[in-house]
């Protein structure tokens, strides 16, 4: 038996006993929740794309005026700031620009790469539970490869907002990839509500039982 399927008869087993505790009222209750969260993941993300895309000519404009007027080979921080403060542009949370936050502000990829990913794994879970944890690889792969989509295109956004130059496919790919890992590692580690609040799954058992973006990508 491979790991994946593995993983799935361990949830399964979980679920016909959780099942048994709270009923079919309660799987529904736990469903529209979990479906609830993605739609709110999903309007973040989308949020934090637009605000990427409609600021980007606009620092893209900064760059250009303040490479003329300081004749230098880059834009610090400071210049950027006060530049886009007076023209009352905002941040992704609606605030001013600040010395302090401005290059984390255009880092929209981890953020992107944030809501995508949680999106992707609550996603997971809504179908298992819509599925009764019946769940087939041809299922679950359009949900990944939808949200590596995703983070390529926050990567894309990122690069362009820092005045960092395109990288190839496969790199894009690559990176892509790396950062699902990375953040839905530390989502688990944070141990973000998931299917585990949701189903009111131990702790122990989401870590066991629960399939991580790099266990079901390959």
């Amino acid at each position: 038996m491979s790991q994946h399927d593995e993983v799935l008869d361990r949830m399964r087993e979980l679920f016909e006993g959780w099942l048994l505790k709270h009923g079919e009222d309660g799987r529904r209750r736990a469903l529209g929740t979990l479906k609830g969260q993605v739609a709110a993941l999903r309007a973040a993300r989308k949020r934090k794309i637009e605000w990427a895309e409609n600021i980007l000519p606009e620092i893209q404009t900064a760059r250009r005026e303040l490479y003329d007027h300081e004749n230098a080979r880059q834009a610090g921080a400071p210049k950027m700031v006060e530049w886009l403060n007076a023209r009352r542009l905002r941040t992704s949370t609606d605030g001013r620009f600040s010395n302090g936050s401005f290059d984390e502000q255009l880092c929209v990829d981890r953020q992107i790469a944030e809501d995508a990913v949680l999106e992707c794994r609550t996603a997971m879970s809504a179908k298992a539970l819509s599925a009764d944890f019946q769940m087939q690889r041809a299922e679950i792969d359009p949900l990944e490869l939808a949200c590596i989509e995703r983070i390529k295109g926050g990567i894309v956004l990122a690069r362009k907002l820092q005045n960092m130059s395109e990288i190839g496919p496969d790199d894009l790919s690559h990176e892509a990839f790396m950062l699902a890992i990375n953040v839905a590692k530390g989502q688990r580690d944070k141990y973000l509500p998931m299917i585990a609040r949701e189903c009111y799954l131990g702790e122990a058992d989401f870590h066991d039982a629960v399939p991580g973006i790099e266990r079901l990508t390959k």
